[in-house]
């Protein structure tokens, strides 16, 4: 024997519940009211679409007793929805990088690598991608989806951007990669899309505080040669003057732009003892100064994985 309520019936309570709020869609989108009170079953439908006709468990939005939720017209131009939510724990480690930190590590690293986790920055540069980038990269996935269908699909991404100086400004034009990997499920004309979003962050810097024009005054390939031919390696007795040079020459520069920090002092006094100790680690550390401009480039990498998810609307075939 046949229980439930008729589909017939369905289909006039539905049609009733649109006009009763004004509905001019077949789709809807679930907003809350955005505060403590919202329970955690409405939280989860926040931003979600739902069609008038198959409501989701928890009922459309003012059913449930006390409800102050509410369904906004589903309009697929202004109305399609995508956001990304970061998976990735961030675990910055110890204090964020100053200029005089790359630049101990520009002198004494040997061409290292290091990472944004290691110089304090990864959190900076998720908050500047997802200030410039996501929304952005968000409609080229809803593209991708749209075109690919229901199914799984990926999309690529790379390009280089200038907005990472606004971290610090050794960062130049970093590059963010990565690719979507995930599938699209068709639900009647709506197209739900979702999975993992993988990003990787380059850059790479060198010589910040410029000892190479303090040392030379110019940092060309022709002058780097000169110098190290017929100073570092032929004149060994300049090389504990040069160095007095490039330490009274810092110690002005930080007087009159920077606080004397920690890592400050910790650069200086550590120019002062390599040139007690003499020749041979001085010189070494000022072939490295000069050399750098041609070798010496140090190499700042980054990754992240953020959960995408997205309503759109599928393409009409």
């Amino acid at each position: 024997m046949r229980t439930g309520e008729p589909i017939a019936m369905q289909e006039v309570k539905a049609r009733a519940r649109r006009e009763m709020q004004g509905a001019s869609t077949a789709h809807y989108i679930w907003r809350t009211q955005g505060d403590g009170k919202v329970r955690a079953s409405h939280r989860a439908n926040d931003g979600k679409i739902f069609p008038w006709d198959d409501p989701p468990p928890t009922g459309h939005p003012g059913e449930d007793y006390g409800c102050r939720c509410r369904a906004e017209a589903y309009e697929p131009e202004v109305s399609e929805f995508a956001r990304q939510t970061l998976t990735s724990t961030v675990n910055d480690t110890g204090k964020k990088w100053d200029t005089f930190d790359f630049s101990w590590h520009f002198l004494t690293g040997g061409g290292a690598a290091v990472t944004l986790q290691e110089i304090g920055f990864l959190q900076d540069v998720i908050d500047l991608c997802a200030e410039n980038r996501y929304s952005a990269l968000n409609q080229q996935i809803k593209d991708a989806g749209r075109e690919a269908g229901p199914g799984r699909f990926s999309h690529d991404f790379n390009r280089s951007y200038d907005f990472f100086g606004a971290i610090h400004p050794v960062f130049g034009g970093g590059t963010v990669s990565g690719e979507f990997k995930g599938a699209a499920t068709l639900d009647d004309t709506i197209l739900i899309i979702s999975r993992t979003v993988e990003y990787h962050f380059s850059d790479e810097f060198t010589d910040p505080l410029d000892f190479r024009q303090i040392l030379l005054g110019s940092s060309s390939p022709d002058e780097v040669d000169r110098f190290i031919a017929k100073i570092v390696r032929k004149t060994p007795s300049l090389v504990s003057p040069l160095f007095s040079i490039l330490i009274d020459a810092l110690e002005s520069y930080t007087d009159e732009f920077f606080v004397k920090t920690p890592s400050v002092n910790a650069l200086l006094n550590g120019l002062s003892l390599a040139r007690d100790l003499g020749v041979d680690v001085a010189g070494d550390i000022l072939v490295r100064i000069t050399d750098g401009v041609i070798t010496e480039r140090f190499p700042i990498t980054g990754s992240w994985q953020t959960e995408f998810e997205a309503c759109v609307l599928a393409a009409q075939k």
